[in-house]
């Protein structure tokens, strides 16, 4: 078993990237941008503009953690980090396909090495956020929807960071109770 990897799980050496501290809904920013790409303006039902894309911590059901921890593995062979892949595959245009699920949306990447986007629509904020990143698969499910023309950015990733929360401050107080008369 390599260093890093622990048997049963998707345990890769990028986990020790992602902060452990930091809440799930924190966003990786680049020079303090979080949007990492746009999608275009009526793509999903609920939307009616151009709408970002970005890239949030997560847990182990969505976003950086679990792409790390279920998709780990892939990510070692191509010799990439969570927010790299990311960076680079939405440099590439491909197509847009609808989901079973009516707020998620999958873009099929097929340029080196091919992968499948599944992005989530937070409505009340207008933006996509990433909900998993993993080798494409054979078979594509849901209907083409649109194409996403991509970044159009060339070169490696940029220094994405999940800003860390800043030390906590203890605070302690008396309180007086009064006796009841």
């Amino acid at each position: 078993m390599g260093a890093g990897r622990r048997s049963g799980c998707g345990y890769y050496q990028g986990m020790a990237q992602i902060p452990p501290l930091g809440k799930k809904f924190d966003f990786y920013t680049f020079i303090g941008e979080s949007n990492l790409a746009t999608i275009p303006a009526g793509t999903h039902p609920m939307q009616p503009s151009d709408t970002p894309v970005r890239l949030q911590r997560g847990d182990f059901g969505w976003g950086a953690i679990h792409i790390a921890r279920d998709h780990g593995h892939w990510l070692d062979r191509n010799k990439m980090q969570v927010h790299e892949m990311v960076w680079a595959k939405l440099q590439h245009p491909g197509g847009i396909y609808n989901t079973e699920e009516v707020d998620k949306l999958k873009i099929s990447l097929r340029i080196s090495p091919s992968a499948l986007l599944i992005l989530r629509f937070i409505p009340r904020y207008q933006f996509f956020t990433v909900v998993s990143l993993y080798l494409h698969p054979d078979e594509l499910d849901g209907e083409h929807i649109g194409q996403y023309p991509g970044n159009g950015l060339q070169g490696p990733a940029p220094n994405l960071t999940l800003p860390l929360p800043p030390a906590p401050v203890v605070v302690t107080y008396k309180r007086k109770f009064k006796k009841p008369e």
